[in-house]
């Protein structure tokens, strides 16, 4: 019976199109007790038919989950910035072996499967500039510059931006943006980029 109701849970949950689901998404699915639904997820991950990727959040496989759209679930306030932005829009060339956001709540840092997502609390007035692309929000090539500027202009980044395609960036838009933090942050800009 355990497999049938897998397969059953698999074939319904694939047909709505993410690569992971939370308990939320199984629920739906699932007629029983919360009580055996517990005990039959607990199954599931003991036989590696699911894999659990942080509380609440599961796969069938590790491969396949699409990470950026999971740390926006996780987190619906958040858009990816700094340095994972960056490395998006190919401008720097560094893998970064952690996703970033930011985000209006608190600050923090979420192991989820294969990844390292760190959270970092942005005042409210800073969170703009980012749109919705494939699914996931992201900040413009020129927010992720002016995020992390901020966060390297208060001492809470050291990043090497000897190899950063500047080019790519509009350098207009990028000070405008630049406009709406302290000024220390632009000076801080000016100074490393020459602008």
């Amino acid at each position: 019976m355990e497999k049938i109701n897998y397969l059953q849970f698999k074939k319904s949950l694939q047909a709505v199109g993410k690569s992971y689901f939370s308990v939320n998404d199984l629920k739906k699915f699932y007629q029983g007790s919360d009580k055996n639904f517990k005990v039959l997820l607990s199954r599931w991950h003991k036989k590696e038919m699911i894999f659990r990727l942080i509380r609440g959040y599961y796969a069938f496989y590790l491969s396949q989950v699409d990470y950026l759209h999971l740390a926006n679930e996780i987190d619906p306030n958040s858009y990816i910035s700094f340095e994972y932005a960056l490395y998006y829009y190919n401008l720097i060339d560094q893998v970064p072996s952690v996703v970033t956001l930011a985000t209006k709540k608190r600050s923090r840092t979420i192991k989820a499967g294969n990844l390292v997502f760190e959270y970092v609390r942005l005042k409210s007035e800073l969170c703009f500039g980012y749109d919705l692309k494939e699914k996931i929000y992201i900040a413009s090539p020129e927010k992720a510059l002016a995020d992390l500027f901020y966060l390297l202009a208060r001492g809470k980044r050291i990043a090497e931006l000897d190899t950063l395609r500047l080019k790519k960036i509009n350098i207009k838009k990028f000070k405008e943006i630049l406009r709406h933090y302290p000024h220390y942050v632009f000076k801080k800009a000016q100074q490393a980029l020459n602008i």
